[in-house]
């Protein structure tokens, strides 16, 4: 992204890469669809990872997860490839995509963990050996980044412990809703269904294990591993998104298989009617090969009111102006209040100026912001973890921003008289201390989870 951004640093081309990758994954999903089932239900399982309101949200956000999402559907694809022929160059295939998986997001560990279990299950041992010395491989190439990931688990030190409850927000996450969840749990069920009556190494088995994996286990463990260390959030299970398009569409084809092939069956096999049997009256209850035609009418309504369902959410996703934090909206509040009174700017916390200093004008502000936000952030200054707030509070990790540049400095127990205040998060109620001086918040006005108010000094 750093080379990317050379070209230009506005919002549509900063986000483009996140929706190239995501149109390719929707792509590629696809096409890995079309080994198991005929054109039209791929299409359907691509249009339910492209309608799935998650993915269609992180698709549109400057962030790495759908290009990862789009590597777990090449590794899939490469690994059924390599199953079916355990030739070097395969695997080696297999093997770039997953390293390229994890490099942009490393939980999506997860999702070879599911790939090894469903190859286990379904008894290909001729690939067990093949598997295992590329994911060895995978594994000491992508260790130097996992060694300094583990070494920031402040990053993280925000998301909160796994629940009871946190499965079924999960379910309701990755599925679309809690409709959608329901469904999910049924399609899942058939198709764990056919992995039991299958043989364990037909095709029917493996292409059913290895969806059903690929759409249960990543988030399952994500909320599990949560139990002992905080690690479940939505964005973290996308990589999972695919395998529930699948599993959705896969247990879809195999019900409308079972229904039309029951309604062929009831309406042309038996035995010849016998020339004194009794004609039957009109009022005759429905014939198997009628309500066999009616469940598959049915079932397809099922089908269309789900796209539709998922259609609706995506669009209001969509129409959403921010999801977290709303920069733009913040930023331009400011720059009209400083336009009518310049004064200092308090920033709660420091790296908050981070953000607003993209939106702001002029220039002279967006450089100041930063350069004081990345400034306190090179002084180890900065607290990730929420801040607790009440009476005298003080704020190790706020700044002080003179404005304009090159204003006298005033007295440490006045500079934030008739100033402002800017952050993120939940902003002091109380009196709150920032480099010395006494201060109180008035008007606060949030935009999603940033915030802008006036700040003035209160004697000791």
């Amino acid at each position: 992204m750093h080379l990317w951004l050379e070209a230009s640093q506005s919002l549509w081309w900063m986000r483009l890469p996140s929706l190239l990758t995501g149109s390719a994954a929707v792509a590629a999903l696809a096409l890995l669809a079309r080994r198991w089932l005929p054109p039209a239900w791929s299409v359907l399982a691509g249009l339910l990872l492209a309608l799935n309101p998650l993915f269609a949200q992180w698709t549109m956000e400057a962030r790495p997860y759908t290009a990862a999402t789009l590597f777990v559907v090449l590794s899939t694809a490469a690994l059924v490839t390599a199953v079916d022929h355990p030739e070097v160059l395969r695997w080696a295939r297999y093997g770039v995509a997953s390293l390229c998986m994890l490099l942009l997001h490393l939980l999506a560990v997860f999702v070879l963990v599911a790939q090894s279990i469903g190859v286990v299950v379904t008894r290909r041992r001729p690939a067990w050996r093949g598997m295992a010395a590329t994911l060895a491989c995978v594994a000491v190439a992508v260790s130097p980044l996992a060694v300094a990931a583990a070494g920031q688990t402040r990053q993280i030190a925000w998301v909160h412990p796994s629940t009871l409850r946190t499965f079924i927000g999960a379910l309701n996450h990755i599925s679309g809703g809690p409709i959608e969840g329901a469904g999910l749990v049924i399609c899942g069920t058939i198709l764990a269904a056919i992995v039991v009556s299958s043989a364990p190494n037909s095709e029917a088995a493996l292409s059913s294990a290895l969806c059903l994996t690929w759409a249960a286990l990543p988030p399952l463990l994500l909320v599990l591993v949560g139990f002992l260390h905080p690690l479940y959030v939505d964005r973290y299970a996308l990589v999972c998104l695919p395998g529930i398009a699948l599993v959705e569409a896969m247990a879809g084809y195999r019900a409308w298989t079972i229904l039309t092939a029951l309604g062929r069956t009831h309406g042309t096999s038996g035995p010849e009617p016998q020339a004194s049997a009794p004609v039957r009256p009109v009022g005759r209850p429905r014939t198997p090969r009628r309500t066999s035609i009616v469940a598959a009418i049915t079932l397809g309504g099922v089908c269309i009111g789900d796209l539709a369902l998922l259609a609706s959410k995506t669009s209001d996703v969509l129409q959403k102006h921010y999801f977290d934090d709303d920069y733009r909206s913040a930023t331009a509040a400011l720059d009209s209040h400083l336009l009518q009174h310049p004064a200092s700017i308090v920033i709660i916390p420091n790296w908050a100026g981070v953000g607003f200093s993209y939106h702001a004008t002029p220039s002279a502000l967006a450089h100041a912001l930063t350069k004081q936000a990345i400034l306190a952030l090179d002084q180890h200054r900065i607290d990730w973890q929420g801040v607790t707030l009440g009476r005298d509070d003080s704020f190790p990790d706020s700044s002080v921003l003179r404005w304009p540049l090159g204003a006298e400095r005033e007295k440490s127990t006045a500079r934030c008289r008739v100033g402002w205040a800017i952050g993120s998060g939940t902003a002091p109620a109380t009196k709150f201390i920032v480099d010395g001086s006494i201060c109180r918040l008035s008007h606060v006005h949030y935009y999603g989870g940033v915030w802008v108010a006036s700040a003035s000094a209160q004697a000791r």
